[in-house]
């Protein structure tokens, strides 16, 4: 059965708009499974581990996505199977487990600008 690791979560800050411009996904294990970006319950994109890009897969916006004030950015990873264990900074403590990483880029700005 696969595994759902905790969703990792941004609160947009009250009186800031987030308009993300860039979406990285790292996957430097090569494992298998899917992940998910959430704008509060919306779906925003997703990823197929086992087909992303080497270690790491963008999705670049234009418009840019616009998250704004008191929205929840949420990535979540479901895991089918881990990667080669190799390829995590911390081998003994990440072994058997699926480790992504997303890198955000943006600008937060005055709420209505």
């Amino acid at each position: 059965m696969p595994a759902t690791a905790s969703p990792a979560t941004l609160e947009v800050p009250t009186g800031k708009d987030l308009r993300i411009t860039d979406l990285i996904l790292e996957n430097v294990a090569s494992d298998s499974g899917l992940a998910i970006v959430l704008k509060n319950e919306q779906f925003l994109t997703s990823w197929n581990l086992f087909r992303s890009y080497a270690s790491h897969d963008a999705c670049s916006r234009s418009p840019p996505f616009l998250l704004p004030s008191g929205t929840t950015l949420t990535f979540m990873v479901r895991c089918d199977s881990p990667g080669n264990d190799v390829a995590l900074d911390e081998p003994e403590e990440d072994a058997g487990k699926c480790i992504e990483r997303l890198l955000i880029s943006g600008t937060l700005v005055p709420s209505g600008s």
